[in-house]
């Protein structure tokens, strides 16, 4: 009778184990299961927000890349063709690379001999494809370029193809953009 009245009264029985009821651990259970599901999309969340500055990271990074090379390529002087040249080779590679080096010549001699100097200006880039390696970069630009013959304004749009090479954005293709 004693074990009767101590259950009626939720006292505790001596010798007895007290039993978790199993609405208990199935509750515990659930719980458990949500906060590890919560925990999971909070890293996924923030993983996704990770990849997605650095996305934006190499896009920034490719469009300042191919806007400088259209700016470059499109300012210099006469008198500074070797420098010019510098900026160009240092921004280049592969075919771009080759192309310029096997072209310098003549542009230097023509700009020596007309006192040719030239100066770009990047309206706007936008980016068209990015990837970890590669960027496809289109550019909108003007120069205006003065000589002893003419001082003539150009208005072009190119694609400027890119890859990273031991971490920096060098063109590897240019393409103006003709209508």
């Amino acid at each position: 009778m004693a074990v009767a009245a101590a259950r009626a009264t939720g006292a505790a029985v001596t010798g007895e184990r007290s039993r978790t009821p199993v609405w208990a651990l199935a509750v515990g259970v659930v719980l458990v299961l949500v906060l590890l599901a919560a925990g999971l999309v909070g890293y996924r969340s923030w993983q996704q927000v990770d990849d997605a500055e650095a996305d934006q990271q190499r896009r920034d990074e490719a469009s300042q890349a191919a806007s400088q090379f259209v700016h470059d390529l499109n300012s210099f002087s006469y008198e500074d063709m070797e420098a010019h040249r510098d900026r160009m080779l240092a921004q280049t590679t592969g075919r771009v690379q080759d192309e310029f080096e096997e072209q310098y010549e003549g542009l230097a001699d023509l700009a020596e001999t007309t006192k040719l100097t030239s100066t770009g200006s990047v309206l706007r880039t936008g980016i068209a494809t990015v990837d970890t390696d590669s960027a496809t970069v289109l550019v909108v630009a003007d120069a205006t370029a003065r000589s002893t013959v003419q001082t003539r304004e150009r208005f072009f749009r190119a694609e400027v193809s890119l890859t990273q090479v031991d971490g920096e954005w060098l063109v590897d293709d240019f393409t103006p953009i003709v209508e």
